[in-house]
């Protein structure tokens, strides 16, 4: 169901926790460049981040990248439809 409310840093961690090794996949759904991509795994690599960290540099990059009108919940439900059909 569309909502208005925000995506909370609480609401993104809990997906980013959720997500599978296969976060590139959920990347390139969301419109995420290969480029942005690398991006994320050389900091995650300098860093030594944990995969829920890594997963959630990537959701925030998708969320800053929206415009702020943008209904983000309907566009997360309607990837992880494509996703899992």
């Amino acid at each position: 169901m569309p909502t208005n409310e925000p995506i909370t840093d609480p609401v993104l961690r809990e997906v980013a926790s959720q997500l599978s090794a296969e976060w590139t996949s959920v990347a390139a759904a969301l419109g995420i460049t290969r480029p942005r991509v690398q991006v994320i795994e050389r900091n995650a690599m300098l860093k030594g981040s944990a995969p829920a960290d890594v997963n959630y540099e990537m959701l925030m990059m998708w969320a800053k990248a929206l415009p702020k009108c943008a209904d983000k919940v309907s566009v997360h439900v309607s990837v992880r439809g494509r996703q899992y059909s």
